[in-house]
């Protein structure tokens, strides 16, 4: 009797996977053909971004090869091209073009050029954090060689940025170069003790430079 029923449950089993199998079987192969799809889709964008950082980081490492080996203005110029079409790129070494191009300009002494670019990096929600404190900070710098902005309103825009501790010993010490050009110096010794305290062994040595202006009138 055990053996009957038994029977009769298997065969009630296998009806009900006979019935589910042809009422969901076509659902069923496509979505592990969809899946299989997604996956060589994945695999082939993951493979695609990866070439693509590689393509970049070597025209990046050729172009910082020949700008270490410029020898005229002309080469220069073709230098900072290469830089420009990275520009154009969407790996990290797009970000990492910009900061050479903005620093190449700034040497050049096309302060406003540099400012920009450095302005492009900031406002770009997508970078880290400390990246973009890092380029608000060297656009301000920019914008004071150019005379674009006062001294004054230098150390509004430095205060009102927010303060990312990784940059904050550079910060503060334009900052309290910007307090001495005004003759604020009070605030600037203040604030270069407040700088040593927490500075490394190695940003010692701008300190007392700083320091130093604090005495001639």
């Amino acid at each position: 009797m055990t053996d009957v029923l038994d029977s009769v449950i298997e065969d009630l089993k296998q009806e009900k996977i006979y019935t589910a199998m042809r009422r969901y079987g076509k659902f069923l192969i496509l979505l592990i053909v969809l899946l299989l799809i997604c996956g060589l889709l994945f695999n082939w964008w993951k493979a695609h971004k990866e070439n693509l950082l590689h393509a970049e980081a070597a025209e990046y490492i050729k172009a910082h090869n020949f700008l270490n080996k410029v020898t005229s203005q002309q080469m220069l110029q073709e230098g900072v091209g290469r830089l420009e079409k990275l520009l154009e790129g969407n790996t990290v070494y797009a970000t990492v073009a910009a900061l050479n191009l903005a620093n190449i300009h700034d040497a050049m002494g096309n302060f406003n050029k540099s400012a920009h670019i450095y302005g492009t990096i900031e406002e770009n929600k997508h970078l880290d954090q400390s990246l973009r404190a890092f380029a608000g900070l060297m656009r301000i710098a920019s914008y004071l060689r150019a005379e674009k902005i006062t001294n004054e309103e230098g150390l509004k825009m430095l205060q009102e940025r927010h303060r990312v501790p990784t940059f904050s010993y550079s910060r503060q010490l334009l900052e309290a170069s910007l307090l001495i050009q005004d003759k604020k110096k009070d605030k600037a010794r203040a604030l270069l003790d407040n700088t040593r305290v927490t500075a490394s062994k190695d940003q010692h040595n701008s300190i007392p430079a700083l320091l130093s202006t604090l005495v001639i009138d």
